[in-house]
């Protein structure tokens, strides 16, 4: 299916995102960004919300993917995941024992 959604198939579209460039510690940082745009804990895992907040979470998660710009997307990505960490994790109030340790990306 990929295959046939490529940009050369349709130049109009700017860049065609594929599973793959969303693993890892790219996924992970997507989903900090998103769970703090709809007003949830940053590292907050998915499986926690309740399932009109994992309707709300898809379509915010898309609504990012859409925006990201065909160059640099990575660091953009880096950029706004920095900004949700620094701000809403490690500031002053922070305390390390309230978190999980995730010891396994999935």
């Amino acid at each position: 299916m990929f295959k046939f959604f490529n940009k050369n198939n349709f130049p109009m579209i700017k860049y065609m995102f594929s599973k793959e460039d969303f693993q890892g510690d790219t996924k992970v940082k997507i989903a900090c960004i998103v769970m703090n745009r709809i007003n949830q804990p940053p590292l907050k895992r998915f499986s926690q919300l309740l399932n009109k907040d994992k309707r709300l979470f898809n379509e915010k998660l898309n609504e990012f993917i859409h925006s990201l710009p065909e160059q640099d997307w990575l660091k953009h990505v880096d950029d706004q995941f920095n900004t949700v960490i620094n701000d809403e994790v490690f500031n002053e109030n922070f305390i390390a024992e309230k978190y999980d340790v995730i010891t396994q990306i999935q």
